[in-house]
């Protein structure tokens, strides 16, 4: 049962010498013999030789104490220690014991140097370290490992009934399908895209992998294989890019930042001159139901609109309500000593925005998980972080009467000396006693990026709050700044340049600023934003040419969701904008950022026509049709812009551009129009 030495090493229990079996298992040696003190004995019997000689276990050999052990000047010969190592019950002679100096003078131990131990994390990594040559000689060997050359052949496998040509026929299917997406992949003019091309072994070893799968559940093997060559066969060039990019340990946003690199923003080719894409560009036009959707004010407010709004203000007393805390406050005329220039105390709020959690499957469970702040992690309702002196407020789109009380709107005046261009523009806005006016404008051509505008605005009302955290408008730029003069021209920086430090020039007021953009752009000029509506509502400007990124790139959601704009352009763009924190952002930045993007939507939307015959050819574009290439008009834009998840009853969708407008799409809201009054 046990080894023959297992007990070899513990004396007996009975002693060497009244042991009576024949052949004991434990050792019987002379030199090994239990102890038989008794504890409290031996216990004081140490204690009384840790106070005679000093304390034995803790007593550290440095170079003194072993010159001192070789001297033999401070030995231990203390009774203790011959009595525990002599047998209790021998009647054998014993060897004279041998002297304490010359024990320690014949140990190495004694002599050697004494060091820590080492860590524990020490010894793992020196033993899972592997020797440089045997590291090198495996890496060598991998490299030099040829790919492993695949036969298409279904692969063996156990307890499936499926006959072996069934399975080969459905194996070749497959096979035939990514080796058809595989071949698109190949024709595509992206570098990023292109590189995702599969070898033949490759295929072959992906179409094996993806039979294999299905094997794994003999019942329903062949409706599995049915399902994923449909998939395959349906399957559109995007997703199959996507899925190569997953399967690659790439994302979208790597796939396209391949080339320019880790830390470099998407370099965009869409394949289209700049006249080109400027034709491209009006197949995104804003129709203006879709401008009515998405909260854009389409037509002057009327005088009576105005008088209403005015008549408001003064039932109210001139309170407003705080858009950070919801307080109801109103502002002075003139401050007090500390600078407060509000009532009802000071302001306590959360200047970052609730983010809720994504939903699980158990929430019904578990209860819905709370929304949380981005500013402090604090939960939603939970007391403000951030404390200021004032109250602040806006004046919402839906009252267009008080925004024309201040200002009136202007529809853009017909202008013959305006560029064949588009502009992108962007403007900053900050609090004041008027409400949430403009304070800078900054505008730059399309697709060049060449910087147009980019001036200070001084506001209607008195400042409450510049908003520098979001507008990045700061009291120093203000008080620098000096008047703009439309006769001296003052170079504006160039895309990629930081104008941060460069004095900046201010207009007089709103309207200025105004009519500063106006005289670069015509009603035909297509202006483009990233949710315009609100740069629009500030400049009171009506502008009938419009391109929204926000509701080019929609919300899965739908309105009132839209992406913001800092996520765009990451995820598209490769590019990291409104990073300043404290510093706010940049309204020239996110301006060429916006065009960026349209030309991003631009490049893909003309790739899909490249696939459906179109080409162009000096300005002119061409469609194939019977075979042969016909000059013709781009189709219109049929994709969603953001359209309301929830409609209204008989609300058909609206038309999606206005170049090409479908005449179908007209009769069905005629006829939906009909059908409504008819119900009526």
């Amino acid at each position: 049962m046990f080894s023959s030495t297992l007990f070899k090493s513990i004396p007996c229990p009975a002693g060497p010498d009244k042991c009576k079996l024949a052949n004991c298992l434990f050792s019987h040696e002379l030199g090994i013999v239990p102890s038989k003190v008794d504890d409290t004995a031996r216990n004081a019997k140490s204690a009384t030789v840790g106070q005679e000689h000093g304390d034995l276990k803790r007593r550290k050999l440095n170079n003194t104490t072993l010159e001192r052990i070789k001297d033999g000047s401070q030995v231990d010969n203390s009774p203790a220690q011959a009595e525990i190592a002599t047998p209790s019950s021998s009647k054998k002679p014993i060897s004279a014991p041998v002297q304490a100096t010359s024990t320690a003078k014949s140990l190495a131990s004694v002599a050697r140097p004494i060091s820590p131990p080492a860590s524990v994390v020490e010894k793992k990594a020196s033993v899972q370290k592997p020797s440089p040559n045997v590291t090198d000689a495996a890496h060598k060997s991998s490299e030099s490992r040829p790919e492993k050359v695949e036969r298409l052949a279904p692969r063996m496998v156990a307890k499936i009934s499926t006959p072996y040509s069934t399975r080969s026929a459905l194996l070749n299917h497959i096979h035939n399908e990514v080796t058809r997406l595989n071949s698109e992949v190949a024709k595509s003019k992206d570098p990023s895209i292109a590189a995702l091309k599969l070898t033949e072994n490759q295929l072959i070893r992906l179409a094996l992998d993806e039979e294999e799968e299905a094997t794994k559940q003999p019942l329903v093997y062949v409706n599995k294989m049915k399902i994923k060559i449909g998939r395959y066969r349906k399957m559109p060039l995007n997703e199959w890019v996507e899925t190569r990019r997953q399967a690659t340990g790439l994302t979208r946003n790597e796939g396209e930042a391949k080339d320019a690199g880790v830390d470099s923003p998407v370099k965009i080719e869409t394949g289209l001159s700049p006249s080109e894409e400027l034709d491209m560009l009006q197949r995104f036009v804003l129709s203006p139901q879709q401008l009515s959707t998405a909260g854009f004010i389409l037509t002057p407010p009327t005088d009576a609109q105005i008088a209403d709004a005015l008549k408001t203000i003064e039932i109210s007393g001139g309170y407003e309500t705080c858009d950070r805390c919801g307080t109801r406050f109103k502002w002075l005329d003139e401050p007090k000593e500390d600078g407060t220039m509000t009532t009802n105390g000071k302001c306590v709020y959360h200047w970052g925005k609730p983010i809720f959690p994504k939903r699980e499957k158990t929430d019904h469970i578990t209860g819905p998980k709370e929304a949380l702040y981005s500013c402090c992690g604090q939960a939603k309702g939970s007391p403000g972080c951030t404390t200021t002196n004032s109250h602040v407020f806006k004046i919402s789109a839906s009252s267009p009467g008080r925004l024309a009380s201040i200002l009136q709107f202007q529809t853009t005046p017909l202008n013959t000396k305006a560029e064949r261009m588009a502009v992108a523009f962007d403007c900053e806005m900050s609090y004041t006693t008027a409400g949430l006016e403009i304070v800078r404008l900054s505008a730059c051509k399309w697709p060049s990026k060449e910087a147009l505008i980019d001036v200070l605005v001084r506001p209607f009302g008195k400042i409450l709050d510049l908003n520098t955290k979001f507008s990045g408008v700061t009291p120093e730029q203000f008080s620098n700044a000096i008047d703009f003069d439309p006769e001296i021209h003052t170079p504006l920086p160039e895309p990629g340049a930081d104008g941060a430090e460069q004095q900046m020039k201010i207009v007089a007021s709103p309207a200025a600023a105004r009519t500063l953009l106006t005289s670069y752009i015509s009603p035909t000029t297509v202006l483009i934003g990233h949710a315009i509506e609100n740069d629009l509502n500030v400049l009171r400007l009506l502008h009938p040419t419009i391109v929204d990124t926000s509701l080019l790139f929609p919300h899965h959601g739908g309105l009132p969701y839209r992406f913001p704009l800092r996520k765009l352009a990451k995820d598209l763009l490769n590019l990291d904008i409104q990073t300043a924190d404290a510093a706010g952002h940049d309204s020239m930045e996110d301006s060429r950022a916006t065009g960026d993007l349209v030309r991003v939507k631009i490049g893909r939307e003309w790739d899909k026509l490249v696939k459906q015959g179109w080409s162009v050819d000096r300005g002119k574009f061409y469609a194939t049709i019977g075979g042969k290439k016909r000059e013709a008009s781009l189709p219109p834009y049929m994709d969603s812009q953001g359209y309301s998840r929830k409609r209204k009853d008989g609300e058909a969708v609206p038309p999606m551009g206005q170049v090409g407008e479908s005449e179908g799409l007209k009769r069905l809201l005629q006829e939906n129009s009909e059908t409504k009054d008819a119900k009526l």
